[in-house]
């Protein structure tokens, strides 16, 4: 409790230092509790030999303890005041990359010069998804051997929740096609400064070599996903027909549904992967008629 106290009163005497008001907008929570920080380096895996892209360094606390385990650090700020005041405050070390950008405009090829490296980071509430949605849909993904980030555990039960739970959504689906998504540890509101208003998780992406399911267009695959959950209350028949969004009619729909072997009075969230697959392959089949 002691210790926690003091890193708190040290990020508050930071704050103070370089002027710096932690803002809203940019999802500024700075880890503060070097107990967890350890826990979760531990928890990664990070060893001498790894190259580590950490994404919203901060004042470099994670940073610091990253370089002492790791091989590489490029970490990356969006924040200048906070990018100048972590390379201040790591002069010491001589590991450690600085890059005062938004992490979706870094290009990954440059990192690490091509060789695989692993992503750990602290992400903003607010565009934890569009971060995710980044790094897969980067041409580079493959240079990625591991995703380690803190996000908020509502979003990290949607990344993982199975065929049938209320929380499976697009992007649940986005991330198990592209990933093993697990959980690695509960991370409490009361070891980040400000403290957040919920809870986070620390969790795994590890990517897949190939994705977990072959659909013959991945284009029209992920289309099917995004605008079917965007009508998740209604049946697959009605979601897909007349006012929904393929303007199919009714009988079209049901035709590509039973073709598929998928009951025609499921929602969306009931399906696997492999069922969306095959639903989006007969619609393939459909359209190429």
């Amino acid at each position: 409790m002691e210790k926690a106290i003091e890193s708190s009163f040290r990020a508050k005497n930071l704050i103070r230092r370089y002027g710096i008001r932690p803002r809203r907008r940019l999802g500024q929570n700075f880890l503060i509790e070097e107990r967890t920080a350890r826990k979760l380096i531990q928890l990664a895996g990070i060893n001498k030999d790894d190259v580590v892209l950490e994404i919203g360094g901060g004042f470099g606390a994670l940073t610091r303890l990253l370089a002492s385990s790791a091989k590489k650090v490029y970490t990356v700020e969006v924040d200048k005041t906070l990018h100048e005041a972590a390379k201040e405050l790591l002069s010491d070390l001589d590991n450690v990359i600085y890059i005062n950008k938004d992490i979706l405009d870094v290009d990954l090829k440059k990192v690490a010069s091509g060789n695989k490296f692993k992503i750990v980071g602290n992400l903003p509430y607010r565009i934890s998804t569009p971060i995710i949605t980044h790094l897969f849909e980067s041409e580079d993904r493959n240079l990625i051997s591991n995703i380690f980030i803190t996000i908020q555990k509502e979003l990290a039960q949607r990344l993982m929740a199975k065929p049938g739970h209320r929380d499976r959504g697009a992007i649940t689906c986005f991330a198990q096609y592209h990933a093993q998504v697990s959980s690695l540890a509960t991370v409490p509101k009361g070891v980040f400064f400000p403290q957040p208003e919920v809870t986070s998780s620390f969790i795994e992406l590890k990517p897949c070599q190939s994705p977990s399911v072959s659909p013959q267009d991945e284009a029209l695959f992920f289309s099917l996903i995004r605008k079917t959950f965007g009508h998740r209350r209604k049946t697959l028949l009605n979601g897909l027909s007349e006012d929904g969004p393929f303007g199919l009619s009714k009988c079209d729909a049901r035709e590509i549904l039973k073709a598929a072997k998928i009951d025609e009075k499921r929602r969306p969230e009931t399906l696997s992967l492999e069922e969306f697959a095959s639903l989006s392959d007969q619609m393939y089949l459909f359209k190429s008629k």
